[in-house]
């Protein structure tokens, strides 16, 4: 294997633009060490394999022994209780058990059914956007629409929205840290908005209960399966989960998809001549630029993975950004083609986590992305170069202002 300097996920060059930075590492070898330690993961196989069998796991407490785990300060109690019990971050049988109550109420047919009120939210934001003449695509679409839609879902009143974007915003960062020096920082604000965002989901699972709505939050407090139900905890867990999830993929699918499309003008053309091709244009658009670019495991045991040698309790992350174009995989990776065969991308993940919200993901990309190609024959962006978040998980960007 070639010797690499240790991979670092906070350089600037690679969070505006990882995938060079994902090639040269993942041509000297599946498997590197990063700057802080940790392990990454850059080949598609070796990838896969992480996210789908033993001895790789979710749960730090089924791979670390107790006497390693330090507990947490008090100001961060609230997010670590939330980061070690929610679905996410949960092995079987904790896992298989949540995983099956809460299928029941979130499926693809479900997602399929928003699909008219999608349409509609979208044509009212962009009415709003529009009559302005200069459209931001992530403040006046990516941003709202899936806070919106998995808002409106859950039974949220229209007045509490803002404060679940505030809520949800500090959560994610607690998720996205990368840089030891931001973490207690970091970790204090989301403990703070999971105990605030806790207390507002326990009074309205309370109304839920005495006053069933028609909607996901009821659906959760009721759903049973063989004597099993969800209790308090785990629903506010999956809650937080569902509205965190359920909005940042599809924002970073909406800008990360709408930009490659006008970067690759001929790819945009054919899309227009021939909008069939809409569903397969956005899973080849989450593997050309993935939302998601990282995904955690632990080993429970030691492990040979790529070469190398992993023992018990070592943390290891797949770059599903750099899976995504692994040339063992997919023909002619950093191309964009709208007409691809291979949809075999890990933006949603593999396995038994395979993300719960993709084909509601997917559907609010296919509306937004099939909205804006209708409405505007000459969409470009304004900015020559549109900034990134800076976030090495969740790529994309700040805003992307186009002229319509």
């Amino acid at each position: 294997m070639t010797e690499l300097a240790p991979f670092s996920p906070v350089d600037p060059p690679f969070l505006d633009d990882p995938y060079p930075v994902y090639r040269a590492y993942r041509q000297a070898g599946a498997v590197h060490r990063s700057t802080f330690g940790d392990w990454y993961v850059f080949a598609y196989a070796e990838g896969q394999a992480v996210l789908h069998q033993p001895p790789f796991v979710r749960d730090m407490l089924n791979a670390v022994p107790p006497e390693r785990i330090q507990a947490p300060p008090e100001r961060h109690a609230a997010w670590e209780e939330f980061n070690r019990k929610a679905m996410l971050f949960r092995d079987p049988p904790d896992h298989t058990r949540l995983r099956a109550l809460v299928n029941r109420a979130f499926t693809s047919r479900m997602a399929e059914g928003l699909r008219a009120r999608i349409q509609s939210i979208t044509g009212e934001l962009l009415d709003t956007a529009e009559a302005r003449g200069v459209i931001d695509l992530i403040a006046d679409l990516g941003q709202p629409l899936p806070l919106l839609v998995i808002a409106e879902l859950l039974g949220v009143p229209g007045e509490d929205r803002a404060l679940l974007k505030r809520w949800s915003g500090e959560i994610f960062r607690a998720i996205d840290i990368v840089a030891p020096e931001e973490e207690d920082a970091v970790k204090t604000r989301a403990s703070t908005a999971t105990e605030e965002f806790g207390a507002y989901l326990r009074a309205q699972i309370a109304e839920r209960r005495r006053a069933p709505r028609e909607d996901l939050l009821s659906a959760l407090v009721s759903i049973e399966e063989q004597g099993e139900r969800l209790s308090e905890d785990e629903l506010v867990h999956m809650c937080i989960l569902l509205l965190n999830a359920g909005h940042e993929t599809a924002t970073n699918l909406i800008g990360n998809g709408a930009l490659a499309l006008m970067r690759h003008p001929e790819q945009l053309a054919l899309l227009r001549r021939e909008p069939g091709l809409l569903a397969g244009a956005v899973d080849e658009l989450l593997r050309y630029d993935s939302p998601i670019q990282m995904v955690g495991c632990w080993t429970s045991a030691d492990a040979q993975l790529g070469g190398v040698s992993l023992p018990g309790g070592t943390f290891v992350i797949v770059l599903t950004g750099s899976a995504n174009r692994d040339p063992a995989v997919f023909r002619d990776p950093d191309r964009l083609d709208i007409t691809r065969a291979e949809r075999r991308s890990l933006s949603f993940g593999h396995g038994p986590h395979y993300c719960l919200g993709a084909p509601l993901a997917r559907v609010e990309g296919q509306v937004a992305l099939g909205a804006l190609l209708r409405r505007f024959p000459h969409l470009e962006p304004l900015d020559e170069r549109p900034t990134w978040t800076g976030s090495p998980v969740f790529r994309g960007l700040r805003s992307l202002r186009l002229r319509v």
